[in-house]
């Protein structure tokens, strides 16, 4: 069956200048009429799991597909409010909601969909599923999920999977998740140390200051290749190099701060975004980064190779735009010169 929340505020203010972004990376091709500018395309694929995820709610850009009995039930079905939707399902689409805000409207982020990678995508699957290891995935690829039968197909979207017995109000994975999916549309790489280390510096606000200071506890300095090797724990680098701009913090706006889980507990445990600035202006860096290494190695615009996407070739390029973008925010500081940086 189908269910609908009413679409809230979410990222309308800024699709009128949508159309001004989405044509920076194309830009660098102006020269090079062979290279493939093409989007992803949508393709058709079927899970298994997908038959017996009978619930849906829809919610601006999010439709979350759950179930509430089988293989996949969902770990935790009260619902307090007894609106017929279960509160871990309430609490997930509210901090996707939520984080999606915070990265859309105050941090100024581009929206995955309004990426021109992700042209042929019309919303994002949230399937909430059984998982065998972590609480969540984040997929690149534009899909057409099938659910078989005479049950009509999700239609082409972004998606990813969070785990049935993930509790929200507790849990920050569906707004890690989500930021992957704003990182996938910016740039082309697809580095753990990249990827996981800046999603986790993202996390803060929702985690907490004491946390926070748990995390930074080693402020020594360090350098792009400190960390090429690591995955999560690359955040200490990012929050490093955040930290030495000394930046203003961005405000979270009171509606924001006032959301609370069904449980009561507020999405977000801090009132400001230290790093807002600094993580923005990385993906714009990245996304230029990305761009231009697709001119230099012929490669798709936006369709390569999932070994090349993961390929440690890319890092120093990485790094690079990662001197770029803090010499642009604090002129002059930098990082150790890219000599001392070890190829990977």
């Amino acid at each position: 069956m189908w269910r609908h929340i009413k679409k809230g505020s979410t990222v309308d203010l800024i699709k009128s200048i949508v159309s001004i972004v989405l044509f920076i990376p194309v830009a660098c091709y102006a020269e090079r009429p062979d290279i493939d500018l093409m989007p992803r395309a949508c393709k058709s694929m079927h899970f298994k799991q997908i038959s017996e995820l009978d619930q849906v709610v829809i919610h601006g850009s999010f439709q979350v597909h759950y179930a509430t009995r089988g293989s996949q039930k969902l770990g935790n079905l009260h619902d307090r409010n007894k609106n017929d939707i279960p509160d871990v399902i309430e609490d997930l689409i509210l901090q996707l909601q939520a984080s999606e805000q915070l990265y859309s409207e105050i941090l100024g982020l581009t929206p995955p969909l309004h990426q021109p990678r992700y042209a042929n995508a019309h919303h994002i699957n949230v399937f909430v599923v059984a998982m065998k290891k972590g609480n969540g995935l984040a997929f690149d690829e534009v899909v057409n999920d099938r659910k078989g039968g005479d049950r009509p197909d999700t239609g082409c979207a972004i998606r990813m999977y969070i785990s049935r017995d993930l509790e929200p109000s507790s849990n920050v994975t569906p707004a890690h998740e989500l930021f992957h999916l704003y990182q996938y549309g910016y740039a082309m790489f697809k580095r753990s140390w990249y990827l996981e280390g800046l999603t986790r510096l993202l996390e803060e606000p929702f985690v907490g200051e004491r946390k926070r200071r748990q995390a930074t506890k080693n402020s020594a300095p360090l350098a792009c290749h400190d960390v090429l090797s690591e995955s999560y724990s690359a955040s200490r680098y990012w929050r490093n190099r955040s930290e030495t701009l000394d930046l203003e913090p961005i405000d979270i706006p009171n509606d924001l701060l006032s959301l609370r889980y069904v449980d009561g507990r507020p999405v977000f445990k801090e009132q400001s975004i230290n790093s807002g600035k600094f993580i923005s202006s990385v993906l714009e860096s990245l996304q230029r980064a990305s761009a231009r290494s697709s001119e230099s190695a012929d490669l798709p615009l936006y369709r390569w190779p999932e070994k090349t996407q993961r390929s440690s070739q890319f890092d120093q390029k990485i790094c690079a735009a990662i001197e770029e973008t803090v010499r642009q925010l604090d002129g002059g500081v930098t990082l150790r010169p890219p000599t001392q940086m070890s190829a990977q």
